[in-house]
């Protein structure tokens, strides 16, 4: 039984006996706001013909997103707004250089790695760091000890995070500032990765002991690193943290069936499991999440495909889940299906990959906007 069959069914009728344009009702263990579907422009500059393609969404409503010339197999890389405004994030290296953008704040500063085969930035044969703020690059440190420096994301103070190689020949997760530089976050034992870090300044992601198998989710406040327990966990990661200190990610465990991945969010550093959309032997993944306490990622079986969810933590503390398809507007449920989310931000907005349910064509798949109604 679908929870959209229910929830259209009864919206229809609450509809029909008034006159209200939009509706949500509740359920059971779910969280039904609503969202409207807009399509984002597919605007490119010139010489590109292909993109763009969108990655994630700030607060004031510009995307990080890429082109590509097909002729030439250059790749521009870029932050646009909704009028198709763009800022290329483009360090002054080589026309060879390979680079990924990473990172995005709500200030537009943008934060990436750049390889460069020809070596004339200095960073050959490695990976460099760089942020972009304004017209002004920053290189994150020159690489040291035959190093690689991948930034993964960067918040409002310009505090950015994210895992270099070490002489040690360990990567570790990073903390950059203008007035500090690189400073090494340590590990567990063996490599770790820092993937968030929210305005207060805490980051999370990932670190593996010396002895043991196995990846553990970590915390580091005030340079100090502590581990976060999973549930029955193998592996656990932390993908994301917000302002309020909640960390969202993934526990492995071992079940009769296989290796089985559960959607966590911690709390004071404890974990809670997070509910699934299905009974039985679901799995669960949390990627992202916003300032108003909602997480968003996957719930699927073995052998169906992955169904993008709404975690929201309600005021008692209990967190709900809903398939995010349930959760549009009664017209946008019958013309779209939501595929993928691509992230959000604290305005609840999500930036998602959505496909047409009245088209066939290839351009039935685009990009989309799920703005709160």
């Amino acid at each position: 039984m679908r929870i959209s069959r229910i929830g259209s069914a009864l919206c229809t009728t609450l509809l029909l006996l008034s006159s209200t344009q939009k509706c949500s009702f509740a359920l059971t263990g779910a969280y039904l706001p609503t969202y409207k579907v807009s399509r984002l422009p597919r605007i490119r500059p010139p010489g590109f013909d292909s993109g763009p393609d969108y990655y994630r969404i700030n607060n004031s409503g510009e995307f990080q997103v890429s082109f590509f010339n097909s002729q030439t197999s250059q790749r521009l890389l870029a932050r646009m707004d909704l009028s198709g405004n763009i800022s290329a994030f483009t360090p002054l290296l080589s026309p060879t250089a390979q680079y990924e953008l990473t990172g995005l704040n709500n200030f537009g500063d943008m934060v990436g790695i750049a390889g460069d085969p020809s070596g004339i930035s200095g960073c050959n044969p490695y990976i460099c760091g760089y942020m972009k703020s304004g017209a002004n690059y920053t290189l994150l440190g020159l690489p040291a000890g035959n190093s690689d420096v991948a930034p993964r994301e960067i918040n409002d103070s310009q505090q950015v995070v994210g895992y270099a190689d070490t002489v040690t020949g360990f990567k570790h997760a990073f903390l950059w500032t203008s007035t500090s530089g690189l400073t090494d976050l340590g590990s567990l034992g063996g490599h770790s990765y820092a993937y968030d870090i929210n305005e207060p300044g805490s980051v999370v992601g990932v670190s593996e002991k010396v002895l043991g198998p196995g990846r553990y989710a970590i915390v580091v406040r005030q340079g100090i690193m502590n581990e976060l327990a999973g549930i029955k966990g193998l592996n656990t990661v932390a993908h994301a943290i917000n302002d309020l200190e909640i960390i969202a990610g993934v526990t492995e465990f071992s079940s009769a069936a296989g290796l089985r991945s559960a959607a966590v969010a911690w709390e004071n550093d404890h974990p809670k499991a997070l509910p699934n959309i299905h009974s039985g032997a679901a799995q669960s993944v949390a990627y992202y999440m916003n300032n108003k306490n909602e997480i968003f990622g996957y719930n699927w079986q073995t052998g169906q495909e992955y169904v993008a969810v709404l975690w929201k933590r309600t005021a008692a503390g209990v967190y709900k889940v809903s398939a995010l398809q349930t959760l549009l507007r009664l017209a946008d449920q019958s013309q779209y299906e939501v595929n993928e989310v691509l992230g959000t931000n604290d305005l609840g907005e999500v930036l998602a990959s959505c496909r047409s349910l009245i088209s066939s064509s290839a351009g039935s798949y685009f990009y989309c906007l799920l703005s709160p109604q």
